[in-house]
């Protein structure tokens, strides 16, 4: 099916992605960007209130109210983002980093781990994400021409739920699958393993972002 689209949006005069953008190396960060948020911060984050109520014995209100305290922060630093003076560019390295730290925070859980061992990892991954998010949205129609700037757009927020459809699916897997252990110690065996590899990927993604700018052209 992706052989396909790439073979179809090639040949059309009005493709619905305009393929010719990878070539630009802003577009192709942001998208890469977007996709590590996804399958990164996102999905473990998601996850949480699963986590409290199966393997730490929260109600499922409680666990509720903690993905709301945690999706808040981001909305205050996604306001805040504008005011800050760097580029777009370097939000989006920052952001990532910032998310991989947050997400190091919630790992290492046990049996008797209480909620306020996960909330200081949560709110520094989700003010991370928020600022993210912003530089996510600026930089997808930044680095496209203007008659392509829903294209743009439209592309940054696919890669990020396509990452996330396969970042949730993931994390499940492991969390279903890893550990000798049953029980909520083998999710809880589980969740740490599944910490780990969505850190990789938000540090991947940062990475991405760092080597994906343009070099001023030579005379």
């Amino acid at each position: 099916m992706l052989a396909a689209l790439v073979a179809v949006e090639r040949r059309i005069n009005s493709p619905m992605l305009d393929l010719s953008l990878f070539r630009r190396p802003e577009f192709a960060g942001a998208t890469v960007a977007a996709l590590a948020s996804g399958a990164g911060v996102l999905s473990i984050m998601s996850l949480i209130p699963s986590l409290l109520e199966r393997a730490m014995g929260v109600g499922t209100m409680t666990g509720a109210f903690v993905l709301l305290a945690w999706s808040a922060t981001s909305s205050v630093t996604a306001i805040a983002a504008r005011w800050l003076p760097v580029t777009p560019r370097t939000l989006l390295f920052g952001g990532l980093i910032g998310c991989a730290v947050g997400q190091l925070g919630v790992y290492g859980l046990h049996a008797d781990s209480s909620i306020m061992r996960l909330l200081p990892g949560m709110f520094l991954a989700d003010a991370a994400n928020g600022i993210l998010n912003a530089a996510l949205g600026r930089q997808a129609v930044a680095s496209v021409p203007p008659d392509r700037s829903a294209m743009g757009s439209g592309a940054n927020n696919t890669a990020r739920y396509l990452g996330s459809a396969t970042g949730l699916t993931v994390c499940a897997v492991i969390l279903s699958h890893s550990g000798a252990a049953s029980g909520a110690a083998g999710l809880l065996s589980g969740w740490n393993i599944a910490v780990l590899v969505t850190v990789a990927v938000s540090l991947l993604g940062a990475v991405s972002v760092y080597f994906a700018r343009s070099h001023p052209a030579t005379v």
